[in-house]
C-alpha cells in the first residue's frame, strides 16, 4: 500500500499509525490514531518477550513485529511504502516493544 502522512486507508494511503490502527481494527481491537497514544495503549515488554503481532516503538514511528525475527511490518515513508522490513534502525534509536493484546 500506498504510504500517505496523516493516511488511515488501504485506498488512499496510511502513515505508521494509521497502518498499525487499521490492522488491528481488522483484528478486532480499536487502538487511537497517533503512535504515542497506541504504545501508551498497551504495556512496554522486555525485547525478549517480543512476538508476531506486538508493536515496536520510538517516538514519531511504530511498526508491528512479524513472524520473522528481527523485522516488521510498517508504513515507513513513501519510499518504502508498506513494506516487511528490519527492525535494527529502530533498535539503535532506543525501540521499545509494546503488547497491546
Amino acid at each position: 500500500m500506498k504510504y500517505r502522512w496523516g493516511g488511515t486507508s488501504p485506498r488512499s494511503g496510511w502513515d505508521c499509525s494509521g497502518y498499525v490502527q487499521y490492522v488491528y481494527a481488522q483484528n478486532g481491537i480499536k487502538l487511537p490514531r497517533s503512535s504515542g497514544a497506541q504504545k501508551a495503549a498497551g504495556e512496554v515488554i522486555p525485547a525478549s518477550q517480543a512476538k508476531p503481532g506486538d508493536l515496536i516503538w520510538i517516538p514519531g514511528h511504530l511498526g508491528i513485529v512479524s513472524e520473522t525475527e528481527g523485522q516488521m511490518y510498517d508504513a515507513g515513508s513513501t519510499r518504502t511504502n508498506t513494506s516487511k522490513r528490519s527492525y535494527d534502525w529502530m533498535l539503535k534509536r532506543g525501540a521499545v516493544f509494546v503488547r497491546v493484546i
